[in-house]
């Protein structure tokens, strides 16, 4: 392209007028200028854009190292809720233990209250059994019936002639004799041996008999129908000890069966033991 004439220098300019030359410079020069200027604004905007891309990239690292510090704080926070509900239940399950030993011990005071009542009970019982066996026996043998006759103020009462020992050496010592005393006084007896005499009669009653063969207290006489009554009394009374006897040994066998009672249960079986003088016939070990 032809610059103008009045551009190109003709001569015609006007003072202080930049020529086209200048003016082609200037605008070559302001391309520059902007041609660095857009490399400027684009590497700034490049480095913008670099350093946004680091900026949301530590902003990515921060937010999985904040995520990962909640997770961790989450984690922490369900440990120690686990850790108390742990603890809680550890101090519930200590309190029921303890409330639950503390019954067991007063359970286990009152059996063996209860197994000392029972063993004193025991005790008094077998005492009693052994004291009324030994007079039970005793009585038996100072008892010489032969027969059982009941009897009312005007009917006979039979009686026996228990001698301690042989005066004469003829009739031997024990049940020498039998009889029966009436209500007039008089009295009968009839001598026991191997060879019995007849049927004598003492008008004077049990005073002749006691006179003439009491030899000073070596014989006795024996009412037969006195023994009667005291005798259903030590009966009745040891059926009464040998009940006790039967409830203790329920009661023995009931501990045997219940688990924690072994002791008490073997306690009974000695007081039990030694009671009857015999060991019991059932065998409760195991």
């Amino acid at each position: 392209m032809t610059p103008p004439a009045a551009v190109a220098g003709t001569g015609d300019d006007l003072p202080g007028t930049p020529t086209y030359d200048q003016l082609l410079r200037s605008h070559a020069q302001l391309l520059d200028q902007q041609d660095v200027w857009r490399a400027e604004i684009r590497s700034a905007a490049d480095e913008a854009v670099a350093e946004s891309g680091q900026m949301e990239a530590e902003r990515d690292r921060l937010r999985e190292i904040l995520a990962q510090r909640i997770e961790a704080i989450v984690k922490l926070t369900a440990e120690r809720d686990e850790a108390a509900n742990s603890a809680t239940n550890w101090m519930h399950e200590a309190q029921r233990q303890a409330v639950e030993r503390d019954a067991n011990y007063a359970q286990l005071a009152e059996t063996r209250a209860e197994r000392d009542r029972l063993g004193d009970k025991a005790n008094e019982l077998v005492q009693a059994l052994t004291e009324a066996r030994a007079e039970l026996a005793a009585t038996r043998n100072n008892r010489l019936i032969s027969a059982i006759f009941g009897h009312h103020k005007d009917a006979p009462r039979p009686f026996a002639l228990y001698r301690r020992s042989d005066v004469t050496g003829v009739s031997g010592t024990g049940i020498v004799a039998e009889g029966a005393a009436f209500s007039d006084g008089t009295a009968v007896l009839r001598w026991l041996s191997d060879w019995p005499t007849s049927v004598v009669f003492h008008d004077r009653g049990i005073e002749a008999i006691e006179a003439i063969h009491g030899h000073g207290g070596a014989t006795q006489v024996v009412w037969l129908s006195d023994e009667l009554e005291p005798l259903a009394e030590m009966e009745a009374e040891r059926d009464r000890l040998a009940d006790a006897i039967r409830r203790v040994r329920d009661l023995r066998d009931d501990w045997y069966r219940r688990p924690g009672h072994a002791e008490e249960a073997d306690a009974l079986d000695e007081i039990l033991d030694a009671g009857t003088g015999q060991p019991d016939s059932e065998d409760h070990d195991g």
